[in-house]
């Protein structure tokens, strides 16, 4: 009783819609994948230690059993031509450098140029003076403006 003489000599394939099939072994991973093209096998315990940066199992390597794989799709990248820098003109290291200093100058004052919002605590009393002392809403926002940019420390103000 209890003794078991034969083991089960099968591995466990998991797709990722959660489906799972079993086969007898010796098997390879290249057989496995040959009817679904475009996916790769991995094993479970690499992808549990390296996460995303598993590695894909040899086509040629043989499925160990009772182990666990999956099966997954790999996305299509389309292929893209490589940009040119200059056509028929060489440029160094330094001056590629260069112009990468000057691009990114150029963005950063790009972005300096453009405020998207600034938050200004005041007392309540404060605000309620503002709004009595003010004729109209425009002279209203105009005397919180100039509150605002007495309040901003020097240097930030281009």
């Amino acid at each position: 009783m209890g003794n078991i003489l034969g083991r089960k000599k099968t591995v466990k394939i998991m797709k990722t819609n959660g489906k799972s099939f079993k086969l007898k072994t010796p098997v390879k991973a290249g057989a496995v994948v040959k009817d679904f093209p475009g996916h790769v096998l991995f094993e479970s315990e690499s992808v549990k230690r390296f996460g995303i940066r598993a590695k894909p199992l040899d086509p040629k390597q043989y499925l160990e059993t009772k182990r666990v794989y999956f099966m997954v799709q790999l996305p299509r990248w389309k292929v893209r031509t490589p940009r040119r820098v200059g056509l028929g003109i060489q440029v160094g290291a330094k001056e590629r450098l260069e112009n990468l200093k000057l691009s990114r100058s150029e963005v950063d004052e790009k972005e300096r140029e453009v405020v998207t919002s600034v938050k200004l605590k005041l007392p309540k009393w404060q605000v309620e003076k503002l709004w009595k002392e003010s004729e109209s809403v425009s002279d209203f926002y105009n005397k919180i403006r100039s509150l605002c940019l007495l309040n901003i420390p020097n240097g930030l103000i281009i």
